[in-house]
């Protein structure tokens, strides 16, 4: 649950200040690409998956994620979000 609140918050930041990430940063020493997947539990129980991805670009930036239901959870909730 930790990492999927990093992720959040580094995603609203970034979504927040783009202008000002890439003007204090050369483009060149950013990553172009960051993948991250992420487990959801309740209590103990797996019931999904986030995926994530931020692209950037010289024209910007695009964010993009996936929930998915697992499991038995998958029964209940079978759609990508």
């Amino acid at each position: 649950m930790r990492k999927l609140i990093d992720l959040i918050i580094l995603l609203l930041l970034i979504s927040a200040a783009p202008q000002a990430v890439l003007a204090a940063t050369p483009l060149s020493s950013l990553p172009t690409r960051i993948d991250a997947e992420y487990d959801v539990f309740k209590d103990d129980f797996k019931i999904g998956t986030i995926t994530g991805t931020f692209t950037l670009s010289k024209d910007g930036y695009h964010i993009e994620s996936l929930s998915k239901a697992t499991g038995l959870f998958a029964l209940i909730k079978p759609e990508v979000i």
